[in-house]
């Protein structure tokens, strides 16, 4: 028997009751055995990753066919790594630095975006 990856047919992002399903803009196959590319708008996405990350749990939900059921997988995004016995280590590094990212993209938007009347 080998392990033959598939992607999803559908992929996005859940914090509480709010979903980036409705923002999706398009779905295309990866270059990665098993994986997809979605393009989402960047609001209210962004904020709901946000939100996850603020409380180290990105929950993306995914099905794998069309008009299949979706399943919710939560990432605890504070764990920096796993040992091989199963102790997590965490770490507040990871939401800190999405925090800085998220914030020099968005000077980098502003500074390159021209000005509109």
């Amino acid at each position: 028997m080998s392990l033959t990856p598939s992607p999803p047919a559908s992929a996005y992002f859940v914090s509480g009751n709010k979903t980036t399903k409705d923002s999706v803009l398009f779905t295309e196959r990866s270059d990665t055995p098993g994986g997809i590319f979605v393009a989402l708008k960047a609001e209210p996405n962004f904020s709901i990753v946000a939100e996850g990350v603020q409380h180290n749990k990105v929950t993306i939900a995914f099905a794998r066919e069309r008009g299949g059921m979706d399943i919710q997988l939560p990432i605890d995004t504070s764990v920096v790594e796993t040992a091989q016995n199963g102790q997590r280590t965490q770490s507040p590094k990871a939401s800190m630095d999405f925090f800085q990212c998220g914030q020099e993209l968005l000077e980098n938007m502003t500074a390159t975006t021209p000005n509109r009347p």
